[in-house]
């Protein structure tokens, strides 16, 4: 699968020495900040390492897509703090670039990729103003307010282990035109993974879903015409919750994004945040967390 053609932007290219990059971040964002967050989501960090690639100037000259990444969330990202996005050589042949998100000094998120040269990545299609849009997920269940952010469909269970839901077409007015292809992709798996803990595992509405890690492997070959669907297989322990999510066009199956997190309820989670927003710069990980 391949997922963009458009040439890095402006915003690809604002550097820093290291093959780095200062994150840019815009709460007014309709995608990224669809709702107050207390902190910087995870599709943000997604999306920023992911645009760091399309710039970095060492191995990914000349192939610039990501079809291969992990993302590891160690601490909350604050809002009110810069934040560098630093790229570099990687001993992993399966992600040859290191990816690390930087915030007063301490990693709050470590991750690697890798891109195929040749990887084109076509934009999901945007549905047309007058054609309307299928049904969509309720947006208490996916975490979102404006139901032109919900991409994904409803559940539909087709074994004792599998759900299905289609991705959605974004709406015209639903702000992902800047957006990476790969971003929606990830953020409707995470929006079919919080679905999931709500409507068959039962986990509260006021509950946090924490995410912790995002695995995407997405190879090359032929784009689809229109959107995928996705195929969820859920697995939870106790708080622990991961969902890999198969991406199958047709009934052909074409990579996987798999979000991997934990719940928190309510009062756990203001508890968490009081005692991490105003921590000292420290070395190792710190509490997991990253974005609802």
């Amino acid at each position: 699968m391949t997922l963009s053609t458009q040439e890095p932007s402006a915003r690809d290219l604002q550097r820093s020495p290291g093959h780095g990059a200062e994150l840019d971040v815009d709460e007014g964002d309709p995608f990224f900040f669809d709702h107050p967050l207390d902190h910087v989501p995870a599709m943000l960090l997604l999306d920023g390492a992911v645009r760091a690639a399309r710039a970095f100037d060492g191995p990914l000259a000349d192939r610039p897509e990501v079809t291969r990444l992990w993302m590891q969330f160690d601490r909350f990202c604050e809002k009110d703090r810069p934040v560098q996005l630093r790229l570099g050589a990687a001993a992993d042949p399966d992600h040859p670039v290191a990816i690390r998100v930087v915030q007063d000094g301490t990693d709050v998120s470590l991750g690697g990729l890798a891109c195929t040269p040749g990887a084109v990545h076509v934009p999901l299609p945007t549905a047309s103003p007058g054609g309307g849009r299928p049904p969509h997920a309720e947006p208490a269940l996916v975490h979102k307010r404006a139901v032109t952010q919900i991409l994904v469909g409803p559940l539909r269970r087709t074994g004792p282990e599998t759900l299905v839901t289609p991705v959605l077409e974004p709406a015209p007015s639903a702000g992902t035109t800047a957006m990476h292809p790969l971003t929606l992709l990830v953020e409707a798996s995470r929006q079919a993974s919080t679905m999931i803990l709500h409507a068959v595992h039962g986990v509260p509405l006021d509950h946090q879903f924490i995410l912790c890690r995002l695995d995407v492997d997405l190879p090359p070959g032929p784009a689809w015409i229109g959107p995928p669907v996705l195929r969820c297989r859920p697995r939870r322990a106790g708080r622990d919750h991961t969902v890999v999510c198969e991406l199958l066009a047709g009934e052909g199956r074409r990579g996987t994004v798999t979000c991997t997190g934990r719940t928190v309820p309510a009062a756990a989670y203001r508890r968490l945040r009081e005692a991490t927003r105003n921590r000292p710069a420290a070395t190792g990980p710190g509490p997991l967390g990253a974005a609802r």
